[in-house]
């Protein structure tokens, strides 16, 4: 393999008496197997330009000994100036917020052969695809450190020429959501109709989502965005009845390759999250 057109050939010339190159008359070189040059004094080196176009390139030589006697020799180079170019940079999305274990998909061609792709982190490579131009590498991103990341991946084909994708600036969120709470209405209020209810909560790189729930754990409703409220209606509730309240919060990372792990659906952690403190009473 070589990536330029430019070759140094390795030769070595013998005679069928045996003796080395100083029995050789002349040689003579060609990338067909038509010669149109003039013979030249044989050398164990000789710098040779190939063909133009990636591909297998044949490389003819005739020796000559001193009695006129032609010998045809060839050799095959493979020659690949191309870069590789990008089929799909698939994963990680620019811009998303992941936790748990992402992907990071990516294809890329060659007009030889692509020989690998790497995925990096940072600047740091962190995983390798297979020998067929695609990688498909689970990153564990429990191993990074919350907070934005550049992720981008490069591809080598057999002769080391490379190109990278474009980058990707990620956010990583694998830490649960500091605090949550209900600030109206207040504990004992007594309520009808349909009421609201206003929460807060924080996280260090921020709440996706806030949910509100019944003692039963079923959804009343949920807020995407600040201020944090939600209107209850009180139909069909029971009179007098105290019925506690709880809220879920949700951070900013819904982004995940498995399903059942994301956290826009998953809580905080088992109870952590939930606010089970305040009773509504119902009344007229």
């Amino acid at each position: 393999w070589t990536s330029s057109r430019f070759v140094t050939l390795s030769l070595e010339y013998t005679d069928e008496t045996g003796s080395v190159s100083t029995d050789i008359a002349g040689a003579r070189y060609s990338n067909t197997d038509v010669f149109s040059g003039g013979w030249e004094q044989p050398n164990v080196v000789k710098e040779w330009q190939l063909s133009s176009g990636d591909g297998t390139k044949d490389v003819y030589y005739q020796i000559k000994d001193g009695a006129g006697n032609i010998k045809v020799a060839t050799s095959s180079i493979n020659l690949d100036e191309g870069l590789p170019t990008w089929v799909s940079f698939d994963s990680p999305v620019n811009g998303n917020v992941y936790r748990g274990t992402v992907t990071i998909t990516a294809e890329a061609s060659d007009t030889i052969d692509v020989g690998r792709l790497f995925a990096y982190k940072d600047a740091v490579r962190i995983g390798t695809g297979t020998s067929d131009g695609h990688i498909d590498y689970p990153w564990v991103t429990t191993a990074a450190d919350d907070g934005n990341h550049t992720i981008f991946v490069r591809a080598t084909d057999e002769v080391g020429n490379s190109i990278d994708s474009e980058l990707r600036v990620i956010t990583v969120d694998n830490t649960p959501p500091d605090s949550v709470g209900i600030t109206r209405p207040t504990s004992g209020t007594v309520v009808s109709g349909t009421f609201t209810i206003e929460a807060i909560g924080a996280d260090a790189i921020g709440v996706a989502k806030i949910e509100f729930r019944d003692e039963t754990s079923t959804l009343l409703g949920s807020s995407t965005s600040s201020p944090w409220v939600l209107n209850v209606s009180t139909i069909g509730w029971t009179a007098s009845t105290p019925t506690p309240c709880r809220i879920c919060i949700r951070h900013a990372a819904p982004v995940e390759t498995t399903p059942s792990a994301l956290k826009g659906t998953s809580p905080k952690s088992d109870m952590d999250d939930l606010n089970d403190n305040l009773m509504f009473i119902f009344g007229f």
